[in-house]
């Protein structure tokens, strides 16, 4: 109960301006005060911690903890190196991921040798923490095939044509 009061402080503090610690006036953590804030509201409205909201100043700050999440400041230039960080990551994990789709069907291979070690090491992760998840069925592996569709999935809802980080740093959104 005590860092539920300590975020709710901190969460008036920061909406309020009257933040006393150095570190918390930073700008750094000032750009990220929208996303604490609808943090805060979300995991207020997961773990019912909304029926204290019993006034309208109350239910104010719960409505201005969303609007600060949706509307967060972001500069385009910052996005805009995200974009050009993100995109060929995710180019680089989904040729990965089908390369060892490719190297699921040759089982003899050595995979801790050198040209089967670069798709190998990066995507081992990934592959074994899903292969728990879902394991194999009649011996096929469907991990990579969920990780190329992830990785496409985020590729697009981020980086294609109307994506949340092109719009934004095309100052749409």
């Amino acid at each position: 109960m005590g860092d539920r009061s300590f975020l709710r402080t901190l969460f008036k503090e920061t909406r309020k301006g009257t933040v006393k610690n150095k570190e918390l006036k930073s700008d750094s953590f000032q750009r990220l005060i929208p996303f604490l804030g609808g943090g805060i509201v979300l995991s207020g409205l997961l773990f019912s911690d909304t029926a204290n909201a019993t006034t309208l100043s109350d239910m104010h700050n719960l409505a201005g903890g969303i609007h600060g999440l949706m509307l967060a400041e972001l500069d385009p230039s910052t996005t805009k190196i995200a974009i050009n960080i993100l995109g060929p990551m995710f180019a680089s994990f989904n040729i990965l991921f089908i390369v060892r789709i490719v190297m699921s069907w040759y089982p003899q291979l050595p995979v801790g040798k050198f040209p089967y070690v670069i798709a190998y090491a990066p995507t081992e992760l990934f592959l074994s923490a899903t292969r728990k998840a879902i394991p194999p069925v009649a011996g096929v592996d469907v991990s990579p095939v969920v990780w190329v569709a992830i990785f496409s999935f985020l590729n697009e809802i981020l980086l294609g044509q109307q994506g949340l980080l092109v719009l934004i740093s095309q100052q749409q959104l």
